[in-house]
């Protein structure tokens, strides 16, 4: 498929490091087996399975441009429930009930009276992973208690990450074992 080898080296090397995936041969050619091992490791991520512990600081700010913040609820109620992307806008959120709201799923009306995650739908072609996230984790329900910790991230010190560097993946996967 091309592309630079040596990034495509580092790429296989660090897949094989995690072990989650199938031993790759770390030859730079990022051909069908490279490619189908990068998916299945982006799955077990986004389904929290992947094998790799670190603690991370929520506000690294200066490696990922994400900052702590709120949404306009969340300020008019002294919260900090929101990571946000550069400029200001709420890259992912943690949202209470919206009374009288709801989605609308396969043409049904679904009342949004639970607490949730929602991201920006205006950054969707932003990278693959946020993609990825969207289509899974918009409109996704938490549980009371993670609600209560993720509206007040500022008194959050650290949370467990799961591989790579996305903020996102490493809160989603923490709120499931909370």
């Amino acid at each position: 498929m091309g592309g630079d080898s040596y990034k495509i080296r580092q790429l296989q090397q660090k897949l094989n490091e995690t072990g989650a995936v199938d031993h790759l041969t770390e030859d730079g050619v990022y051909g069908k087996k490279t490619h189908n091992a990068w998916l299945d490791f982006l799955d077990k991520l986004a389904h929290c399975s992947a094998p790799t512990l670190a603690w991370t600081d929520l506000t690294q700010s200066k490696l990922s441009k994400v900052k702590l913040g709120g949404t306009t609820y969340a300020n008019n109620n002294g919260l900090t429930n929101a990571f946000l992307y550069p400029g200001k806008r709420p890259y992912i959120h943690f949202n209470p009930p919206h009374p009288n709201k709801h989605l609308t799923v396969n043409g049904k009306k679904i009342p949004i009276d639970f607490p949730h995650i929602n991201l920006d739908e205006n950054l969707v072609g932003h990278d693959a992973i946020y993609d990825k996230l969207f289509e899974k984790y918009n409109h996704y329900p938490l549980s009371d208690e993670a609600y209560a910790v993720l509206s007040r991230m500022d008194k959050v010190e650290k949370v467990i990450r799961i591989g790579g560097k996305s903020f996102s993946f490493e809160v989603l996967c923490w709120m499931r074992w909370s």
